[in-house]
């Protein structure tokens, strides 16, 4: 019969294993990271430099672009965030959606 310690310690291994083998089913990530500005703006290459880190890191991540307002403005990008149609985003903070965002706009 298992001892109280070895059971708990097989059970653990068991857990470790549960949780490796989802990380490994779960295949590559692509992630949609969509700004309003144009390509030829700086914070566009901020957005690309983002991505290179992203997919630099060999994690199974990849990171698709959408700039210059492909997926609608600012605020369309922002709710579309919040629904989880789009992953990252690069756009205007608009303090009318939540008046904590404000913060910026102090002196």
């Amino acid at each position: 019969m298992l001892s109280i310690g070895k059971l708990s310690r097989l059970a653990g291994l068991g857990l470790v294993a549960l949780s490796i083998s989802g990380v490994a089913f779960a295949g590559n990530i692509t992630l949609k990271f969509a700004g309003v500005l144009p390509v030829e703006h700086y914070a566009h290459k901020m957005m690309e430099q983002v991505k290179s880190d992203i997919e630099a890191a060999n994690v199974g991540i990849k990171v698709k672009l959408f700039p210059a307002g492909q997926l609608g403005s600012g605020e369309e990008l922002l709710e579309d965030t919040i629904r989880g149609n789009i992953d990252m985003v690069h756009a205007f903070v608009y303090a009318h959606k939540d008046p904590v965002l404000e913060i910026n706009s102090l002196p």
